[in-house]
């Protein structure tokens, strides 16, 4: 699996983590859409059940929880 495929699909939601202080800052509907492309991206490279199920319970959850949940699946995804 070559994750550095999703790299663009996923570069606006990295960035959006790494530069907002505040859950307001974080869950707008612009990031929940670059998450969405985000996810979609990861559940497509990695082809699997697993990624499927993650990336739809990432995209179910709570917006503070789907940040945590995208990246525990690109640490998955790295290994």
């Amino acid at each position: 699996m070559n994750v550095t495929q999703c790299q663009s699909a996923c570069s606006d939601t990295v960035t959006d983590m790494n530069s907002c202080t505040s859950v307001s800052c974080i869950c707008t509907n612009q990031n929940g859409q670059q998450l969405k492309r985000c996810v979609d991206c990861l559940v497509e490279v990695a082809d699997s059940d697993t990624a499927t199920e993650n990336g739809q319970m990432t995209l179910d959850g709570k917006c503070l929880s789907s940040v945590q949940a995208l990246a525990d699946m690109m640490l998955m995804l790295h290994a």
